[in-house]
């Protein structure tokens, strides 16, 4: 182990990973804990290795890798090539020309969605955690998301991940998406809890604007929001993903790979009790999943 942090943050971020059993659900052989000033300034607070895998060639990719690792905007896979060493890059904290990354390494294959969302699940609650001074009370149900999400295999050709089950996120080939308006994230959500049936504006509307009137300033603002995805999963090269037409859209169930549809189709998805956590409309979804679950 190689420490360059006199406050011991790294230690305790080692320590936690393998006594919370983050380590064993990723299958890592090694991470590193970094803080970057800009693409080119990396500096190592500290690198946790082991198997064989050596510390300094861990320090070495993070200084090679670092304008790759600078652009992830929450999590991703890399891979370099020479060394044959895959890693999966999260990002714990960012502000303008700063961010602070955790980075775990293996030599085995690269690391899955399941497991890339596992991992940012992980590291965004124990940040949450570590502001509140608390302990990682749910660090659990992320190590079981990973594993979990390691048994079966993704739909042939899915490029898509959606995790539904805690944090809701998107990835598309094992990198997070960023969906910078809040309102289109929450109608993706909204689809999700249709299982790819039809969202209709109405119902859109009053789930997204609880408190504005079913008129024209309402349906336009729907109208944007559903433009906004569209042209994010063109952007992406998947726009069949999501689909619109009047007055009403739906995700296309058949070309994603999502955690809560597992769950209904009867495969070993774990459920830890939270679904859609920031979405109040998707309590009752919520309480009949653990009234499913409590009944086996």
């Amino acid at each position: 182990m190689l420490l360059r942090d006199s406050s011991c943050t790294a230690a305790a971020l080692f320590r936690d990973f393998k006594e919370k059993g983050l380590y064993a659900a990723l299958q890592a052989e090694g991470s590193a804990v970094l803080a970057m000033s800009g693409r080119c300034k990396v500096e190592i607070k500290g690198v946790d290795a082991w198997n064989g895998l050596d510390v300094r060639l861990c320090e070495s990719l993070c200084h090679s890798h670092r304008e790759r690792i600078w652009a992830v905007p929450g999590v991703q896979g890399l891979t370099d090539p020479a060394s044959g060493v895959h890693m999966a890059a999260v990002c714990l904290h960012t502000r303008e020309r700063f961010k602070a990354f955790t980075i775990f390494f293996r030599r085995s294959q690269p690391f899955s969605a399941a497991e890339l969302s596992g991992a940012k699940g992980f590291m965004d609650l124990y940040c949450e955690k570590a502001l509140l001074s608390s302990g990682l009370h749910r660090a659990s149900e992320y190590i079981g998301l990973i594993n979990a999400g390691n048994a079966p295999c993704a739909p042939a050709g899915s490029r898509v991940f959606i995790r539904a089950f805690g944090r809701f996120d998107v990835f598309v080939d094992n990198r997070l998406v960023d969906i910078s308006c809040s309102k289109a994230k929450e109608l993706l959500a909204l689809c999700v809890d249709h299982w790819g049936g039809d969202v209709t504006m109405e119902e859109a509307i009053d789930k997204l604007w609880e408190n504005r009137a079913y008129d024209q300033r309402s349906k336009n603002l729907y109208r944007k929001t559903v433009s906004y995805l569209r042209h994010l999963f063109a952007s992406l090269e998947c726009p069949q993903v999501f689909a619109s037409a009047r007055g009403r859209c739906h995700l296309n169930r058949e070309l994603v790979d999502c955690d809560y549809f597992r769950y209904l189709e009867g495969e070993p998805v774990h459920f830890a009790g939270e679904y859609l956590s920031h979405y109040a409309w998707a309590e009752e979804t919520n309480a009949w999943l653990a009234r499913r679950q409590a009944q086996g």
